[in-house]
C-alpha cells in the first residue's frame, strides 16, 4: 500500500500551524521555489521573511561567502545560516524577547539551483545543519521542473518540522518514480554551545531561563552583568537586579554574560562552562556565552542596554591599555557604545590591594561617556568570588 502524505496545500497549512518560524532564501533563479510559501493566507504564521539575492555581489553580501571558490552546498548552507539568524532576531525583537507557549523553534532555509536541472537545499537551526541535493529527471519546461522541486522541498521541510510523520522520503520518491535523483541528506548536529562559538564562528550563544538557545542574538533593552561567576554570589544578583529595577527592565531581559576567553588565561573547557551555567539554570536566569573578553568588543550585539559594573571592572573599561594603548581607539569604542544608546551603571567596590572603597569619581571619565555612565553610590556589599573560592578550598 502506497504511503499517504499531504498535498502541498495541506502541508503548507500544517507547517503554518506547526509552531515553527522560518526565513527562506533563494538565489535569483530559484526564487519560485520559495514564493510558494508566501502565496496563501496565513503565510506569516510560518514565514517571517524571504530573501532573493539576484546578483553575485548581492548573494555574497547576504551569505557572507565568496561564491567563486565555494560549492553550491557551501553557498546553500551559508544562505540558510543567514536566514536562520534573521528569523530568530526579527521574531524575538518583534515579541520583545518573549515567546508563546506553542513556539517550537526557528529554521533558516537556503536554496540554490545548480546546472543539472536540480537544486541544493540547506536547513539550519540552533541544533542542526542539513543539506540535500536533488536533480529533476525529465520535465520539458523550467516551470514543470520548478513545480516538482517545490513539491519535494515542501515535503522535506515538513519532515524537519515534524508535520509529516506517516511517509518517509523514500516513499515520497517512490510516488513519483524516476523523476528525482536525490543525494543522501547530510545532517550535522551542533555539538555544544561552546563549539558553536569556537568552531562555528558565532560571537554569542544565549541560553534562556526557559531552556532555549539562541545564536548571535541581537540584544535590545537588556540589563547585562558580565563576570566569571566562579561562583555566582549575592553581590552579582544585587547588581543585576538593581540595574534592571532602576531602568524598568523586566526580569526576562536580565542576562549574565560569561566570556570563554580571558586575556592571559586558557579558554574555558565545556565542563567548566556547564558548571557555571548550571548555577543560573537552578535559578531560572539567562546566560550569555561570548568570545569577546574586552568591553569594546561587545558593542556589535548590544543596543539600548544597561551594563552593571563594579569599579574594579570600570577601571579596565577606561584604561587605554585594553585598547592597544591607543587613546583614539578607546574614544572610538566609547563613541560606538554611545551611538548604540548603551549605558553603564557603576557600583562602588573595595580595591583589594589597598582596602580603599573606590567610587566613580575616582576615575577619569571621557566626555563621550559623560551622559552614558551613572552610579549607585549608596550600594556596598564586600563579597568576591575570589574570597569564596579561597574559603571553599580552606573548608575542604
Amino acid at each position: 500500500m502506497q504511503a499517504q502524505y499531504p498535498s502541498k496545500e495541506a502541508l503548507l497549512q500544517l507547517l503554518q500551524e506547526s509552531g515553527y518560524k522560518m526565513a527562506l532564501s533563494a538565489s535569483g533563479c530559484a526564487s519560485s521555489l520559495i514564493s510558494w510559501f508566501t502565496m496563501y493566507p496565513g503565510s506569516s504564521r510560518l514565514t517571517i521573511e524571504t530573501y532573493v539575492p539576484c546578483t553575485t555581489i548581492a548573494l555574497e553580501e547576504f551569505a557572507n561567502i565568496k561564491t567563486s571558490i565555494s560549492s553550491p552546498k557551501a553557498i546553500s548552507v551559508a544562505m540558510a545560516k543567514t536566514s536562520f539568524l534573521a528569523a530568530q532576531n526579527l521574531y524575538l525583537k518583534e515579541l520583545d524577547y518573549t515567546l508563546p507557549k506553542e513556539f517550537k523553534g526557528f529554521y533558516g532555509v537556503g536554496i540554490i539551483k545548480d546546472e543539472t536541472n536540480g537544486a541544493v537545499l540547506s536547513v539550519f537551526s540552533e541544533k542542526i545543519v542539513s543539506t540535500t541535493a536533488v536533480t529533476i529527471v525529465g520535465g520539458e519546461t523550467e516551470s514543470e521542473r520548478d513545480i516538482l522541486l517545490s513539491e519535494f522541498f515542501t515535503f522535506l521541510i515538513g519532515k524537519y518540522c515534524s508535520v509529516v510523520t506517516q511517509a518517509t522520503l523514500e516513499e515520497f520518491l517512490e510516488s513519483k518514480p524516476g523523476r528525482f535523483r536525490v543525494s543522501e541528506p547530510e545532517t550535522i548536529s551542533h555539538p555544544t554551545a561552546l563549539d558553536l562559538i569556537l568552531d562555528c564562528n558565532f560571537s554569542n550563544v544565549f541560553l534562556s531561563f526557559d531552556g532555549r538557545m539562541f545564536l548571535n542574538l541581537s540584544m535590545e533593552g537588556f540589563s547585562v552583568l558580565a563576570g566569571s561567576f566562579d561562583p555566582l554570589h549575592d553581590a552579582h544578583r544585587d547588581l543585576a537586579r538593581i540595574t534592571a529595577v532602576k531602568n524598568g527592565i523586566p526580569s526576562h531581559k536580565v542576562v549574565f554574560e560569561i566570556c570563554i576567553h580571558t586575556p592571559g588565561k586558557p579558554t574555558l573547557d565545556w565542563d567548566v562552562v556547564q558548571t557555571r551555567v548550571a548555577q543560573f539554570r537552578e535559578e531560572n536566569k539567562n546566560v550569555l556565552l561570548t568570545d569577546k573578553p574586552l568591553f569594546w568588543q561587545k558593542n556589535d550585539f548590544f543596543t539600548d542596554c544597561h551594563f552593571a559594573v563594579g569599579t574594579d571592572t570600570f577601571r579596565r573599561v577606561v584604561d587605554v591599555k585594553f585598547y592597544d594603548h591607543n587613546y583614539d581607539k578607546m574614544l572610538f569604542a566609547f563613541g560606538h557604545f554611545a551611538a548604540r544608546n548603551n549605558r553603564l551603571l557603576v557600583f562602588p567596590r573595595v580595591d583589594p590591594s589597598t582596602g580603599v572603597l573606590e567610587r566613580l569619581a575616582d576615575f577619569p571619565l571621557p566626555a563621550v561617556l559623560s551622559d552614558r555612565v551613572g552610579e549607585v553610590a549608596d550600594y556596598r556589599r564586600d563579597i568576591s568570588s575570589t574570597e569564596l573560592r579561597a574559603l571553599k578550598q580552606k573548608l575542604s
